[in-house]
């Protein structure tokens, strides 16, 4: 079977085999749609690059390591990675709005108070 039809299953059992040519098929098979959803994500191109290249040394850590189970869904594992490593830079550099509940004369997690007035 030609390297580029091979499933990612039959890549990553090559790359554990010792073909280091099937982790790069790999990588170039995914690489544009992982860079695509993180750069969309995070906006700006250098700290996608970042992101992209964690990502990837997690996923070859992982298999590396014998950690990452086959289900066939190995470019939805590499996403949920990238999704992980972009909330872990979000909340590491606390650009999501953080709410405190403290700042209010109400309790703004208090939803029967909400539903009550509203009624």
């Amino acid at each position: 079977m030609k390297a580029c039809k091979a499933k990612d299953s039959q890549l990553i059992a090559e790359y554990l085999d010792g073909n280091q040519n099937s982790l790069e098929i790999l990588i170039h098979r995914h690489k544009n749609r992982v860079f695509a959803y993180i750069l969309m994500v995070v906006k700006d191109k250098q700290l996608a690059d970042d992101i992209f290249q964690d990502t990837f040394i997690k996923v070859i850590n992982t298999i590396q390591a014998g950690s990452y189970k086959e289900e066939g869904k190995f470019i939805q594992w590499v996403m949920r990675i990238a999704h992980n490593l972009i909330i872990d830079y979000f909340r590491k550099s606390k650009r999501i709005p953080v709410v405190d509940n403290d700042s209010y004369d109400f309790d703004i997690f208090d939803t029967i108070q909400f539903t009550d007035a509203s009624v």
